[in-house]
Order: structure tokens, then sequence, then C-alpha cells
């Protein structure tokens, strides 16, 4: 469990500075509840990409799910 954790925590840390640097998006780190129309997921990692239509309104996003 630890190795799993010590691992989701780098690659998120990874992740989340290359999507900063190039503005496409944000990362989540578990805990970041997506709910689908039939399930709801608590996946260890979720990048959130920006939709480039609805860049005025950024509560709007399409869900990449690395699980």
């Amino acid at each position: 469990m630890e190795k799993h954790n010590a691992v989701v925590l780098r690659l998120g840390m990874l992740l989340s500075a290359f999507v900063d640097t190039q503005e496409v998006g944000i990362v989540r780190l578990e805990k970041a509840l997506v709910e689908l129309t039939r399930n709801s997921y608590e996946p260890d990692i979720c990048y959130l990409v920006l939709l480039k239509p609805q860049l005025s309104n950024p509560t709007c996003f399409t869900i990449r799910l690395l699980i």
C-alpha cells in the first residue's frame, strides 16, 4: 500500500507540474469525487481538461480519469 501511495503522489506531482506549466487543465489527487450518470468514482489521479469553447466558464471540464 505504501508503494502505491508513493507512486500516486509522484505521478500526480509530475503530471500537475506539466499541466500547470502548459495551462491545459488541473490535476486532483484522491478524494476528487467524479459523479457520472450511473456511478460515482474517486480515482487516484484525476486530470480535468478545460474545454476550449467554455474557457469563459471555468466550471466546464472534460474529465480524463487515471485510475
